[in-house]
């Protein structure tokens, strides 16, 4: 066998109460590298995560909880150094906007320790739209000091040799743990989540963020609903969206017709009972809900967007 190499994951996770690809994909990472005995990982959380705590901790790898630390540029590289040099890495590894905004930082800070660690990214995805385009900007120039960079679907491959200013650009999709846990059946779904008897269900799953395009899903269910009775929708996730849907889904033409659900940690418990997912989002790599729905044998509706046409073959 060969020698144990240390990897220290770094992620900002979603806000409390919600859950994004990234946090799960990191989470999954991690659990595979522990499980392969050939990579010792370690995630450093810049941001409170509960539940990603609970299942790193639970098959025995170790979280740095770095948000009870100090301020996240001015004192948390110095004060990480210490901890640094005990894990030791051989490789960090940052995931997303605000994680590589950090890594980077602490590489220009403290050349010495931080700096002399490579760095790989893995690209996520970038966001367009307006209110993130100065963060999508920034992230941009963070590939400058990234090692390597790893895409999440082919489409990507251009944008990151160009914001990297090289070529040492991997594409490695996305995946998810083949061994799921055990699931409800349609009776117990039913009434675990509130979904009504009798009725075909038609899911998205996912967080409730603007390029998600949940607003489409809900205009999916309006339309739906006027022809089909015997048809329910479901709203499975949370995020920044999540007090305008619930307002949405109020009004007396949709009232009954969509349940949401909130986060659901065990959320093969949801794909296990539905008929249909439904993806309208603007943009995606590779889309993690997709896969999983296809693990179950769910049909999926999907936008023409990203690497979702690598996954669907239309019709």
């Amino acid at each position: 066998m060969g020698m144990t190499r240390r990897v220290l994951h770094i992620l900002d996770p979603e806000p409390h109460g919600h859950i994004g690809g990234a946090d799960l994909h990191v989470v999954d990472l991690a659990l595979e590298q522990m499980r392969r005995n050939r990579y010792e990982p370690t995630v450093l959380l810049l941001t409170e995560a509960p539940m990603l705590i609970e299942r790193l901790n639970g098959s025995g790898v170790e979280v740095i909880a770095a948000h009870k630390m100090g301020r996240r540029y001015s004192e948390l590289p110095f004060k990480l150094r210490p901890t640094l040099e005990r894990i030791a890495p051989d490789l960090l590894h940052s995931h997303g906007y605000d994680a590589n905004y950090f890594a980077c930082w602490a590489r220009m800070t403290l050349r010495r320790s931080w700096g002399q660690r490579p760095l790989l990214f893995t690209s996520h995805g970038w966001v367009y739209r307006p209110a993130l385009l100065i963060k999508t900007t920034l992230d941009f120039l963070t590939h400058r000091f990234a090692d390597h960079i790893i895409i999440c679907s082919p489409h990507q491959r251009q944008r990151a040799q160009w914001a990297a200013g090289h070529s040492a650009v991997t594409f490695v999709s996305n995946g998810v743990p083949s061994k799921r846990a055990l699931t409800f059946e349609r009776n117990e779904a039913n009434a675990r989540f509130g979904f009504p008897q009798n009725t075909r269900l038609v899911a998205f799953v996912g967080r409730l963020s603007p390029e998600k395009q949940v607003n489409i899903f809900v205009e999916i269910a309006r339309e739906v609903g006027r022809r089909f009775e015997d048809v329910h929708f479901v709203i499975a996730g949370g995020g920044p969206l999540g007090r305008q849907i619930r307002g949405q889904i109020t009004q007396p033409d949709l009232a009954g017709h969509i349940t949401m659900t909130g986060v659901v940690p065990d959320v093969d418990s949801i794909y296990s009972n539905i008929d249909v997912l439904v993806v309208p989002s603007a943009m995606e790599t590779t889309s993690r809900v997709t896969i999983e729905a296809m693990m179950w044998g769910v049909p999926v509706v999907a936008s023409d967007v990203g690497g979702l046409p690598e996954l669907i073959s239309s019709g």
